[in-house]
């Protein structure tokens, strides 16, 4: 039997853009970067949760989990991104939509081989959007 990861983290790249979105709830994953070598880690913070994305934490980024930053974009920015199961020629696929009712419109986008392939693609979609807009 496939054990299922409860906990998939946004990539550093959904990270850093949830931070120049404003997200700013605490956490206790963070995408810590290291200056003498150029390189960054997925890294936990044994302690009580923090804002990574706080100006006192200049190189860090938040690192909640999938379900956390889509529940950051329902509740904060009035986005919905809702992950689907479609099959495409047979095979099993799924397929992201994301709603918003001050933008007005709905991106479907399909033939992801994971649902968390597929929620994390949403994610940052909906976070361009936002960026475009200035918000």
């Amino acid at each position: 039997m496939e054990v299922i990861n409860h906990k998939c983290y946004v990539s550093l790249e959904v990270a850093k853009l949830l931070k120049e979105a404003g997200f700013d709830w605490e956490t206790k994953h963070r995408w810590d970067y290291c200056k003498p070598i150029d390189e960054w880690s997925l890294t936990n913070y044994p302690e009580e949760p923090v804002n990574w994305n706080s100006k006192h934490y200049n190189y860090d980024c938040s690192a909640p989990n999938l379900e956390v930053a889509q529940r950051w974009l329902r509740e904060v920015k009035e986005i919905e991104v809702n992950v689907l199961c479609v099959y495409i020629d047979h095979i099993k696929k799924y397929s992201y939509t994301i709603f918003t009712n001050e933008y007005k419109h709905e991106i479907i986008d399909e033939g992801f081989d994971t649902y968390e392939e597929a929620l994390e693609t949403g994610i940052k979609k909906a976070l361009e959007l936002i960026l475009e807009k200035g918000e």
